[in-house]
């Protein structure tokens, strides 16, 4: 938070420009930060991508999904922060809206605060001169969903804003993520956000009218609930990487391959483009005796039948250090369910976090380490994840859909099924001589306690 709150302080000075109907000796300022300075035309892109939608639409989810997969393709990634959650978790509350004329001045200062935040970001990404992609957790449009015509149109003349430079000119991709309350209604909930307020009703018209303030950009992408949630995040993947002039990813899945010890010869004396990093991935302790009650709540999945149990359920957090080692923390929840279907979510974590994190550790589970290579081939998208430890010299391949694998790799064999993820799947690599037994006994006397319910360890 003290990161953001930085780069916040950036933006302060914005908050003191005349809202609608406020007078002259409210602020000096009239108009917003002007716009970064264009780079050079030979300079790498700086993409700029919103993701925004209803509430409990898996944005949180898709915004890590979408990180990790840009930057092990060689993006620096910058994620912008929420400008709505940064206020009404920090004291704006709530119930003010009901005062006359709170409402409006709050989306003032929101907007303000979320272009200073993106131009933070913008300069910083300039100054390195890499491909950069920001992705903005909300955009400048989304204020629209929450006043009146009057209202917006007010707002932006007093800024000297106009809706053709804050969305068609500012944004490369708008990616909108349909609130579960709209086709996956089991799956909503206000759980998972201290900030959502909204009922089912409300969140499907908050949802309708986001879309339709965003509506009009070149590149406007809703993604409905008509398939599992996987396939949601697939197809966000697949948009934002015609985006950035990526191959379009097939949507068969990720695959996973046994390979020999010859595949970066290859890949240096064929000239392939690489990008490797570093990966640290430590499993964390949960009690077979009680529910996870810090477990984050499932994205939406309409396709899961009712009355679906949780079957299996763990928790790591990730460390990933590029080669100016610079790092970046991420946790994962992986759910599977009684229909089989497997649910991972995945957020965005801060140093500290992954720190605090590391003290609920599984002592019955080694910390993973990786040496990862991520690199583009004849249209397909493949990393190969090489094990530092506790099995040194594997290698496993992942593709990303159906892409043929190319005969030089030096492929063994295709992964499949369970046993195979068991023995090469970093899971149960990570399980400690002598505690896979224990843990099979543990599970048994668990599904017999609850008939075959909860578990934590598949």
């Amino acid at each position: 938070m003290s990161e953001v709150l930085f780069l916040l302080s950036a933006a302060l000075p914005l908050l003191f420009a005349r809202a609608p109907g406020s007078s002259s000796s409210e602020a000096s300022a009239t108009s917003s930060l002007p716009p970064p300075p264009p780079p050079p035309s030979n300079a790498p892109p700086i993409l700029r991508f919103v993701l925004t939608g209803g509430p409990c639409g898996g944005k949180t989810t898709a915004l890590a999904r979408l990180s990790n997969f840009l930057r092990e393709l060689g993006f620096d990634v910058y994620t912008v922060p929420e400008a709505s959650t940064l206020l009404l978790s920090n004291g704006a509350a709530p119930s003010n809206f009901a005062i006359e004329g709170w409402g409006d001045k709050f989306q003032v200062s929101l907007l303000k605060i979320q272009e200073g935040l993106e131009g933070a970001f913008h300069r910083l990404a300039l100054a390195t001169n890499r491909k950069s992609v920001l992705l903005c957790d909300r955009g400048l449009m989304d204020g629209k969903a929450y006043m009146s015509l009057p209202s917006w149109h007010s707002m932006l003349d007093s800024l000297n804003l106009n809706e053709v430079e804050i969305r068609d000119e500012r944004y490369d991709a708008i990616f909108h993520l349909t609130s579960a309350a709209i086709g996956a209604e089991k799956f909503y909930t206000t759980a998972n956000n201290e900030a959502r307020t909204e009922t089912v009703e409300e969140a499907r018209d908050v949802d309708v009218r986001t879309q339709k303030a965003w509506l009009g950009h070149p590149r406007h992408h809703v993604f409905s609930n008509s398939s599992d949630f996987e396939s949601k995040l697939r197809e966000l993947v697949d948009a934002a990487s015609k985006v950035c002039g990526l191959p379009k990813l097939d949507k068969g899945g990720s695959r996973k391959f046994l390979v020999g010890d010859n595949w970066m010869e290859e890949l240096i004396s064929r000239g392939v483009n690489i990008q490797v990093f570093n990966v640290e991935k430590v499993y964390l302790y949960e009690d077979f005796n009680r529910p996870n009650s810090n477990s984050p709540t499932p994205p939406s999945s309409p396709t899961m039948k009712a009355g679906a149990k949780i079957v299996s359920e763990y928790s790591f957090i990730r460390r990933r250090t590029n080669k100016d080692n610079l790092r970046s923390h991420g946790q994962t929840t992986v759910i599977t369910y009684s229909t089989g279907e497997q649910v991972e979510i995945k957020r965005i974590i801060t140093a500290r976090e992954y720190e605090n994190a590391m003290r609920r550790r599984d002592p019955r589970r080694h910390v993973v380490k990786q040496s990862r290579c991520s690199f583009l081939i004849e249209g397909g998208s493949f990393t190969v994840h090489k094990y530092i430890s506790p099995r040194p010299g594997l290698g496993v391949l992942h593709s990303q859909g159906k892409c043929e694998v190319p005969g030089w790799m030096g492929v063994v064999r295709e992964l499949r099924g369970e046993e195979d993820e068991k023995e090469y799947g970093a899971y149960g690599i990570s399980l400690k001589e002598g505690e896979r037994e224990a843990a099979m006994e543990e599970r048994g006397r668990v599904q017999g306690r609850e008939g075959g319910g909860r578990k934590t360890f598949r």
